[in-house]
């Protein structure tokens, strides 16, 4: 039995497609596979195996014959967040991040502009660890190892 993975087509292939099926449900359409090969600059054929993984991965829901898929009905709302048309919750911390930072930049008031930075920093330091831990439980979760 072999142990070499197989080529990873995510960035490549599935997320573009993703990216394109997604944009195309949320202005209205149902994406064909002709527009999505126009949309992502891949063959008819990639499109299709591409959207057959999607649906395996429940992040797409296709329209097909016995020939193949024809179109995209509809997308997970999960696939929302990952191509960024709604914002996850490291995002929305981000952007308080920011503001708080900005909000630190204009006030003169030494004390105030102490406490702004250090929670700008403090929520930094929380998407870091979320960031982390995501990190630490997909490896773990990829390799079967217990940290």
């Amino acid at each position: 039995m072999s142990t070499e993975k197989l080529h990873d087509v995510w960035a490549s292939r599935d997320f573009p497609i993703l990216r394109a099926a997604t944009q195309a449900i949320d202005s209205g359409g149902r994406p064909r596979i002709s527009e999505l090969a126009e949309a992502t600059g891949l063959g008819e054929e990639e499109v299709e195996h591409g959207l057959q993984a999607l649906e395996r991965r429940r992040l797409v829901a296709i329209q097909s014959t016995m020939s193949g898929p024809l179109w995209v009905n509809d997308v997970a709302g999960e696939a929302y967040l990952m191509t960024g048309l709604h914002p996850d919750g490291n995002d929305a911390l981000e952007a308080l991040a920011g503001i708080m930072r900005q909000a630190a930049d204009r006030t003169s008031d030494p004390d105030e502009k102490g406490r702004l930075r250090r929670a700008a920093s403090a929520i930094g330091d929380i998407v870091g660890q979320v960031g982390a831990g995501v990190m630490t439980a997909f490896i773990t979760q990829q390799t079967d190892i217990t940290p």
